[in-house]
């Protein structure tokens, strides 16, 4: 009996300690659930483009107008509704929408949008939103296999009142002149939401004409300034959102070479920093449809703008703000479905088990073929023609549009279309190079088109990494060496020649060799760089000067600077790729300043992580 009651009570003991471990533990568990749940949650989307069925058919004309753009707008409302279920179902609270609600700005589509994110609030959660370049006074089209006719848009005012309930009123305040507002999101955050679009509208035809333009001004900069810096002296931490861009997030080239500078706040600089000085830190971009994260960064201080890419192109974007108590994760979903009841009848049966399944490929796929017949529609033969203006060729000839129609039809649709390997018939990149002695890696891109397509797809889904050694960058090059080649088998300048005899021929084929072999243009070889000369000579004046009796290699750089006329062209040492043999060495433009210069951001992103970013408040940042 002793002996059992000793037991008992060793196992009420063991029981008590064990109780007691528990116990304590609860309130550090306790405290480290609540240490992982965020203090605030976001949802934010860019650059829907919806386009409601309502105002299509599936029209070859609609069609049309829907690849010039890359967006999936026959899926855009199936892919915006099953988008607002997801939220629905998400932890989140918020859903920041920054611009582009809507394709071309029909009444139809934004009242579709407005009657979603209705649903989406009546889940308790809260929707805010801002117009883009395309909401507001545009030119909006109804598509029928009848053809296009013209529906009703809306203004600025009509924008404020279809979508009052998603920010303005709950805004503590508004901006007179735009549809800017400043509304708390909870008692520690506050939304600053920044239109600078342009809507004013051309008496004659009374759409925007300048509606690709954002509209920053000095007085609207000091406003959003003086917001910033009044939810920092509440107390609140300030959240931006706007639909333009306000860093160069496809690097510096392409906005000061390429006259892309409307895809940024105007006077860019100066407002980023004017953000960056008043306290605010993060700020939610779009319209230029690729994910990217750019940072500011002075005195101590950083501005995180946070690009966003069109939820109706892939990559199919959604991204998530959380704040917790040491740092703030941004991170990155994209969607993969779309839901059954959503996707149209026009839909083969074929293709709705695949964008119910795998959407991202679909959007992906999507773009390939797009992309090409934007890029085909650029480069027509009336660019052709501008080009041969300048050669002193008569464009309004019939010889000259027919040339330009062969060129376009017999070279450069062949470069496009040029395989990377040899597939028994045609020509490719490998054929080509192992005529000279080279062989190129094996990879599964399958065409020239393939590799440049991956390229661009890697600058839309962001964190793009372009290594000067890759198996990409090798066949990249070499596929432009294929390009010369491409041009001499097609004589393009013994063509050229024919319509302006002014002009000399260049027999490209004596550069291939050192081309491919040594990586660089040797111009003296066959006298290619007297007729070069010859031919400047003969083409009269210009608009600047060129020194004929000092004319080599670096001449010609400086001449095509000229003609090209443009800042960051102009104001580069291009010397550096001329040898100590007078030859251009072609391999550095191509590693220095195609991949160094003109590929930040674009083939190579900068810090910070572009997808799913960890900001420490000490200033730390990783990826996750």
């Amino acid at each position: 009996m002793k002996g059992m009651l000793s037991l008992k009570r060793t196992i009420i003991m063991v029981v008590a300690v064990f109780s007691a471990i528990i116990l304590a533990t609860i309130p550090l568990a306790t405290h480290l659930v609540k240490n992982r749940e965020p203090k605030i949650n976001i949802a934010i989307v860019s650059d829907t483009h919806v386009m409601a069925e309502s105002q299509f058919e599936m029209s070859e004309e609609f069609m049309e107008y829907s690849s010039r753009g890359q967006k999936l707008l026959f899926l855009s409302e199936a892919i915006f509704k099953t988008m607002i279920d997801e939220m629905i179902e998400d932890k989140s609270d918020y859903l920041l929408l920054s611009g582009d609600l809507t394709d071309d700005g029909g009444r139809l589509s934004h009242e579709l949008v407005a009657s979603e994110l209705r649903r989406y609030e009546q889940s308790g959660k809260k929707a805010f939103v801002i117009p883009g370049n395309h909401d507001i006074n545009n030119r909006s089209s109804i598509y029928t296999l009848e053809g296009k006719t013209e529906t009703e848009n809306i203004s600025a005012q009509d924008f404020y009142s279809l979508y009052r309930e998603f920010g303005y009123d709950e805004a503590i305040l508004r901006e007179e002149n735009s549809l800017s507002y400043v509304a708390d999101l909870d008692k520690n955050h506050r939304l600053i939401a920044i239109d600078c679009s342009f809507y004013e509208v051309n008496r004659e035809d009374g759409y925007v004409d300048g509606r690709h333009s954002p509209n920053m001004t000095e007085e609207f900069s000091q406003w959003c300034k003086g917001q910033v810096e009044r939810a920092i002296s509440e107390g609140k931490t300030p959240i931006g959102m706007i639909h333009f861009p306000t860093l160069p997030h496809l690097g510096e080239f392409v906005y000061n070479t390429l006259g892309a500078t409307e895809s940024l706040v105007n006077g860019y600089e100066s407002f980023s920093e004017m953000l960056l000085g008043a306290g605010l830190k993060y700020l939610f971009s779009g319209h230029m449809h690729s994910q990217d994260i750019g940072k500011l960064e002075k005195d101590g201080k950083t501005l995180y703008d946070i690009e966003t890419a069109a939820l109706s192109n892939y990559p199919l974007p959604v991204r998530h703000f959380k704040e917790y108590k040491d740092y703030t994760d941004i991170t990155t979903v994209s969607l993969n479905s779309i839901k059954e009841t959503y996707i149209p009848d026009f839909v083969s049966s074929e293709e709705k088990e695949t964008l119910e399944t795998n959407l991202y490929q679909y959007a992906e796929d999507f773009v390939n073929d797009s992309m090409k017949e934007k890029i085909m529609n650029k480069i027509d033969t009336d660019t052709l023609l501008a080009l041969f203006r300048q050669l002193g060729i008569d464009k309004t000839s019939e010889q000259a549009i027919a040339l330009a129609e062969d060129v376009y039809d017999n070279m450069l649709l062949p470069f496009f279309d040029l395989s990377m390997y040899d597939k028994g018939e045609g020509n490719s990149v490998q054929q080509i190079a192992l005529t000279y002695g080279i062989e190129i890696p094996s990879s599964a891109y399958e065409s020239v088109w393939d590799l440049a397509m991956s390229l661009l797809k890697n600058n839309y889904r962001g964190d793009e990494a372009f290594d000067k050694n890759s198996t990409e960058a090798i066949l990249l090059r070499y596929s432009i060496y294929s390009a010369f080649y491409i041009m001499d088998d097609y004589d393009l300048f013994g063509k050229l020649s024919e319509l302006q005899p002014e002009l000399q021929t260049v027999d490209l084929s004596l550069l291939l060799p050192a081309l491919f072999q040594e990586d660089k243009l040797d111009l003296t070889e066959g006298e290619i760089l007297e007729g070069i000369l010859k031919s400047l000579r003969s083409l009269g004046s210009f608009p600047f000067s060129i020194d004929f009796e000092r004319f080599d290699p670096n001449g010609i750089m400086e001449v095509a600077k000229l003609l090209l006329s443009t800042k960051i062209l102009l104001n580069y040492d291009f010397s550096i790729f001329i040898g100590e043999d007078n030859t251009i060495l072609f391999k550095d433009i191509f590693e220095v300043f195609l991949i160094d210069e003109i590929g930040e951001n674009l083939l190579n992103d900068g810090a910070p992580e572009d997808n799913n970013l960890r900001i420490y408040f000490d200033g730390r940042e990783e990826g996750i």
